[in-house]
């Protein structure tokens, strides 16, 4: 027995802004905002011009359907390739840091601070080994004039010799074990 053709429901309904919204599930203004993105297309008159705040209940549904279809299939492969894309320019970044220090363009930071510290520390240590040697000078004059005078003198001495930039100032301390303590052993081996 032939099958009976259904009657086919003409949907070209025409409908607002509200009703559209409302049978989408969206407030109207997503509903506005995907007809600015040419998701969603108003009505047109005869002329072909589109008549603003109008959908027709077929055209505004399979556009809908047709977007959310889109973002499901692009949607992974849309974040996969952005995380690509920044996982390549951060290694680029870092090959690019590779080549810098190894051409002496960059250098790091930890031995930097390593022998500025190095430094501060000497020169600390010669700064606070003057005023020893100054209070000795000046505990034998005879007069206020004679401890200037000799205070000068050595004050002279040893910032000539602060000046001087040697290349052992430049190197990291090394700490060594004192006979009688707990590394005693390791010390001497």
């Amino acid at each position: 027995m032939p099958r009976k053709a259904e009657p086919t429901i003409d949907l070209a309904i025409p409908i607002g802004t509200t009703a559209a919204a409302s049978l989408l599930q969206m407030g109207p203004h997503k509903l506005i905002a995907l007809t600015h993105q040419n998701v969603l297309h108003h009505m047109r008159d005869a002329a072909g011009v589109p008549i603003g705040g109008k959908y027709l209940l077929n055209q505004a549904v399979a556009d809908y359907v047709n977007y959310l279809t889109h973002q499901r299939e692009h949607a992974p492969r849309d974040h996969y390739d952005e995380a690509r894309a920044r996982r390549a320019l951060a290694s680029a970044a870092v090959n690019e840091m590779r080549v810098k220090r190894l051409s002496g363009e960059m250098i790091e930071m930890r031995p930097v601070l390593e022998a500025i510290d190095a430094m501060v520390l000497r020169f600390r240590a010669k700064v606070q080994n003057v005023f020893p040697r100054i209070a000795k000078e000046c505990y034998g004059a005879s007069s206020l004039t004679d401890a200037q005078e000799r205070t000068e003198n050595l004050a002279g001495e040893i910032f000539a010799e602060l000046r001087k930039l040697r290349p052992e100032d430049l190197e990291a301390p090394t700490l060594r074990a004192l006979p009688g303590g707990i590394d005693e052993q390791e010390a001497q081996e």
